[in-house]
């Protein structure tokens, strides 16, 4: 028996060579015995379908439990997911609330509107940084000019030096 190192190597090799159905496979594998790379691609390949039928449920959990591992691409992957796929899912908004600073950099890429259910939370990250300001800006300044001054008024009294 290969060790889950190994297995996800050869599922690298796979999909290098675009044989998907392989590459599954082996970080089916992998992944199930606990490799967090492998746990990963194993969930990408499940929520698109590469190489096995589309299981978005199960591709999306894999994925969870990749980034609760720390897996940094499972975590921005998700995020930006349930940010644009799944805006309204309570679940979902929960998600990027617990990963609020990982999701800044999303959120500037995103329309203004996206920002609304985070508003709050984003002001207090606003504070003190400069990128959630710049989201929070972004969003009042298509509410209006006196929104985005007093938006700038606030901030700058809780201390924000990026509003002054």
């Amino acid at each position: 028996m290969e060790d889950s190192e190994s297995l996800f190597q050869l599922g690298i090799k796979a999909a290098e060579q675009n044989d998907l159905a392989a590459a599954a496979g082996f970080y089916r594998k992998a992944a199930e015995n606990g490799h967090i790379d492998a746990i990963f691609e194993w969930g990408v390949c499940l929520l698109f379908g590469d190489g096995v039928a589309q299981d978005v449920p199960q591709g999306l959990a894999l994925l969870r439990r990749a980034a609760d591992a720390g897996q940094q691409t499972a975590l921005a992957m998700l995020l930006q997911y349930d940010l644009t796929e799944t805006p309204e899912d309570p679940q979902a908004q929960d998600f990027v609330l617990q990963h609020l600073p990982e999701t800044i950099n999303i959120f500037k890429q995103l329309p203004p509107a996206a920002v609304l259910p985070y508003l709050d939370p984003l002001k207090e990250l606003a504070i003190a940084d400069e990128n959630a300001l710049f989201c929070v800006l972004r969003f009042y300044m298509e509410q209006g000019p006196q929104q985005t001054v007093a938006c700038l008024q606030e901030l700058t009294d809780r201390g924000s030096m990026g509003a002054r």
